[in-house]
């Protein structure tokens, strides 16, 4: 028995008289193992002593040996012992597939077993070397990973002692000419451009030869150069550092790119100051993403001023509105003072108007939404700009788009007369082309993401002219209420205010790109619906009239006074309290005394909602009319859910009340 005796081989085979003759051969020089198929071979590799060598039939019932082989080398524990396949097949192909599945060797049936065992002795000696390599490398690679420790410990005391050699260019040449930010090296002096990277050629649009020689201060602007010049000179004097001073730098183009700039002196071997390295890092984006962060709160701060102001004018707008229908009805014999009661009741109304401009720009109007083509909205926009505009300024059209959005076709019809005047004010010195563009677009995740949409189906509306553009200051103010860079008597500034917000409420975006004295460009993009919805019909008529017992509660006595002297000579009993409290305890003695319920719904001590949840909880099938000032929580489908029967906004016309008490009673 030669020394290979204690080490183990898996015979594989299904055939008794293979099995036999192997065994014979092998057991005097081998420790074996025997598996008849290939399920009973898998099973003997799972015990912990290991075959060091498999010889593995080919052609075996369940799985052969090719399955065999592929599921040995999945295995982590399998996959490095040898296999030898033994097979009555005599085909190119089956012994190529068998060596590229990862068998060692291949055998042919019948076979010589002194060849068997030739090769088995070959095999295992290979193993043996094998192993004793990788163990050897093993032992090698942990030496030289602790000499590379060492060799890098050298680097770095190498590096550490060469801190001069910085001003040497080739050490540094690809590292500094493929780095994301902007690397210049500056005389200290003279101040002048002795070197710059890839990036700076790049990113100003000069060649190199345009920047050698000229100073940094020759790329600042204005208002950047004062604040470099100061920060460099005190840095050379203290022998210090600047950090991350953000500065604007002019590309050749005439545009501004926000820079951040960190600079430090770099000096010789004498301690002298040799020149100085200064990074500019881009920060255009960052502050483009700031801007646009701040201008959303500063919207969302008018808006919840807004609100406020709407439910207070509102009252008051109420009672102005209320009382006048009043005298006017009042009013018998002096048609001048009908006149001018009209006047006053024609103000509440534009008074109204106006609390919905304030609204629309803080994005908190309800959504009175139905399909809309903004096609015919931009033929009947431009067919009334044909007539008024000056013959130096042409419109241009180009509509590739007949689908529908969900919106307020009144509001589409003022973000297009908004944008197109303002087109108009740009272009009234020189002229030029008034174009608008209307397509379909799609959005993908990542293009959504860059206009803070959800992706999908947009349409895609373009104004753009040829005036006198805007620069940044004008651009980062674009939106704000009541800035405006017209004239006193040419406008409030409300006008950029009420687009952004109709755009938001319609669940859109608008992007601006403009150039000074190269024109504006608008890019409005609103969600495309696929389905046409019946919108609802308004039906006018007398005002109608009932006999119905009323309670009216709102914590504003003149209110109440007002809609208790309307109400009451349409044929309604009225009763009212002023006091969400009292009109409960009165509710609660006799539940049955009325028929309607008509209550504000900002009240102190218990407002509107929880009155009514207490009513409904008294007498289930009381209806409630709920109205607001203004109410950011409420809308008509949340006063549906909570059971009320109708919402109205105040202030709310004679005709509107008595229609919708006629609606809930009937």
């Amino acid at each position: 028995m030669n020394n290979l005796a204690t080490q183990n081989i898996l015979v594989v085979d299904d055939t008794p008289i293979a099995i036999s003759e192997l065994v014979d051969t092998l057991r005097d020089d081998y420790s074996l193992s025997i598996a008849t198929d290939g399920i009973e071979a898998l099973e003997c590799v799972k015990q912990e002593t290991l075959p060091d060598l498999i010889l593995l039939d080919i052609m075996m019932p369940g799985i052969n040996g090719y399955e065999v082989l592929r599921r040995l080398k999945k295995n982590k524990q399998t996959k490095d012992i040898p296999v030898v396949f033994i097979t009555v097949m005599d085909e190119v192909e089956s012994e190529t597939k068998g060596l590229g599945l990862g068998a060692v060797d291949y055998i042919i049936k019948p076979f010589s077993l002194s060849i068997v065992k030739a090769r088995i002795d070959t095999h295992l000696k290979l193993k043996r070397y094998q192993d004793k390599l990788e163990e050897l490398v093993k032992l090698r690679t942990i030496e030289l990973t602790a000499t590379n420790k060492k060799l890098k410990q050298k680097i770095h005391d190498y590096e550490q002692a060469e801190k001069t050699a910085q001003t040497s260019e080739a050490k540094y040449q690809d590292l500094y000419n493929n780095a994301p930010d902007m690397y210049i090296s500056v005389e200290t002096k003279t101040g002048k451009i002795i070197k710059c990277n890839q990036r700076t050629i790049l990113n100003l649009g000069y060649k190199e030869e345009e920047l050698i020689g000229r100073t940094i201060f020759d790329f600042l602007t204005p208002k950047s150069t004062e604040s470099a010049r100061k920060k460099i000179s005190l840095m050379t004097i203290k022998n210090g550092i600047i950090n991350g001073e953000e500065l604007e730098v002019q590309h050749k183009n005439g545009t501004t790119i926000d820079v951040s700039m960190n600079a430090r002196a770099v000096h010789d071997e004498k301690g002298n100051i040799s020149f100085i390295i200064s990074s500019w890092r881009d920060i255009s984006e960052k502050k483009r993403l700031e801007s646009q962060l701040h201008q959303t709160q500063r919207l969302e701060t008018i808006g919840a001023i807004a609100g406020g102001i709407a439910h207070d004018f509102n009252n008051i707008l109420s009672i102005i509105i209320g009382f006048t229908e009043l005298a006017i009805n009042d009013t018998k014999t002096s048609d001048s003072l009908k006149e001018d009661l009209r006047e006053v009741l024609t103000a509440g109304g534009r008074g109204k108007d106006l609390v919905q401009q304030i609204l629309t720009f803080s994005r908190q109007t309800d959504k009175k939404f139905k399909p809309v083509k903004v096609k015919i909205i931009i033929e009947e926009v431009i067919n009334f700009l044909k007539s008024s505009l000056p013959g130096k300024i042409e419109i241009k059209t180009d509509i590739r788009s007949n689908s529908l959005i969900s919106g307020d076709p009144s509001q589409i019809h003022q973000i297009l007369m908004n944008l197109c005047t303002n087109a108009e004010h740009a272009m009234q010195k020189k002229g030029g082309i008034l174009k608008v563009e209307l397509n379909d677009v799609h959005f993908d995740t990542a293009q959504s993401l860059f206009i803070n949409l959800k992706p999908g189906q947009y349409l895609n509306l373009t104004i753009s002219d040829q005036g006198h553009g805007m620069p940044p200051e004008t651009l980062a103010k674009l939106y704000d209420p009541f800035f405006t860079t017209k004239k006193k008597e040419e406008g409030t500034g409300l006008g950029m205010s009420v687009v952004h917000g109709i755009i938001k409420n319609h669940q859109g975006a608008i992007k601006v790109e403009s150039q000074l004295k190269k024109g504006s460009t608008f890019n409005i993009y609103l969600p495309i619906i696929k389905k046409q919805k019946s919108g609802e019909v308004e039906i006018k008529s007398s005002t109608p009239v009932g006999t119905e017992r009323i309670l009216l509660i709102d914590d504003d006595p003149d209110l109440v006074r007002m809609n208790k002297r309307i109400l009451e000579p349409l044929g309604y009993k009225i009763e009212t309290r002023v006091s969400s409290i009292e009109a409960l305890e009165l509710f609660r003695t006799d539940p049955n005394r009325f028929d309607l319920i008509i209550t504000d719904m900002a009240m102190p001590n218990m407002t509107g909602e929880e009155l009514a949840q207490k009513l409904l909880l008294i007498r289930a099938d009381i209806p409630i009319i709920i109205c607001t000032g203004f109410s950011d929580n409420m809308n008509k489908e949340k006063a549906r859910n909570m059971g009320f029967k109708a919402f109205l906004h105040k202030p709310i016309l004679k005709q509107k009340l008595a229609e919708t008490i006629r609606k809930v009673m009937d």
